[in-house]
């Protein structure tokens, strides 16, 4: 039997603990990583490859390994967990570009193997719906900073560069894959920036500031917003007028073809009256 109140217990000497210096680890048990370095230079790395092989510089195998691997499955694990951070830009361009890359390197296999191969047409609008996508993603990279807009600006110049290229304008890939290089450097600059501002403790390469202020961007959506209602306020007025001068003009068209209608919907007329019977 053992009694249900226990005795106090005698407090223990407090033991020194030595304080740790600030080191990586002890950063990254304080909070998680930034997964956008990941998503990043498996973007930068997969697109220079991809230029290279371009220029002729090397062969389609490293793309094909690239794409499927660090520009595709990385990219999309670094998306996914950018969704856990509440950041809809990195969820939506990491997860897209990562799903592209994929989708690029299994178009690359198939090629190869002659399962099923795709054409210059193809690969041009392949390019060009990932052109219109990247252009949505530079009107909203604006409001970041200039690193993050100029690395847009050139990735939606260079897809609309190589669709031309894949669409009749073979001379646009050079010219097409020099601008994709340099995208490729800007999203390699933007990852050590983060990485170099978490090791120092401090920002050490410079972002910019954004090229569109709040201010800026409300003003242009209000005239936006202004613009198609007066817009749509014309193209009533038109269509309401035009109906006005049809019934004035051609009354069989206006409000009197709909009573006539009505008494003799098959005719689109009225009906003409019974005739009386002769004696």
């Amino acid at each position: 039997y053992r009694s249900t109140i226990s005795s106090p217990k005698t407090p223990r000497p407090a033991t020194h603990v030595p304080q740790r210096t600030n080191t990586m680890v002890d950063v990254h048990k304080k909070k998680g990583a930034n997964p956008g370095v990941v998503g990043l230079a498996g973007f930068a790395m997969t697109t220079m490859l991809l230029q290279f092989h371009n220029l002729g510089l090397c062969s389609a195998g490293p793309v094909l390994g690239c794409a499927l691997i660090y520009g595709g499955a990385a990219q999309l694990i670094a998306g996914f967990q950018e969704f856990s951070l509440g950041n809809n830009f990195g969820y939506s361009a990491f997860v897209s570009y990562g799903s592209f890359w994929i989708a690029f390197g299994t178009i690359l296999f198939l090629n190869a193997s002659g399962i099923y191969t795709s054409d210059d047409q193809d690969i041009g609008c392949f390019l060009l719906v990932w052109g219109f996508y990247t252009f949505l993603l530079f009107v909203n990279s604006m409001r970041i900073h200039t690193a993050m807009a100029i690395t847009f600006l050139l990735l939606t110049t260079g897809f609309f560069g190589l669709t031309a290229a894949h669409l009749g304008h073979p001379e646009m890939v050079v010219p097409s894959a020099w601008v994709l290089i340099f995208c490729a450097l800007s999203a390699w600059y933007m990852m050590a920036a983060a990485i170099l501002e978490q090791t120092f403790e401090e920002p050490v390469l410079p972002l910019g500031k954004p090229w569109i202020s709040k201010d800026m961007a409300r003003a242009c959506l209000h005239g936006l917003h202004s613009h198609l209602a007066a817009h749509s306020l014309g193209i009533n007025h038109t269509n309401a007028g035009r109906r006005t001068e049809q019934g004035q003009e051609d009354p069989e068209r206006g409000l009197g073809a709909l009573s006539h209608a009505a008494s003799d919907p098959k005719r689109g007329k009225a009906a003409p009256p019974p005739a009386t019977p002769s004696a």
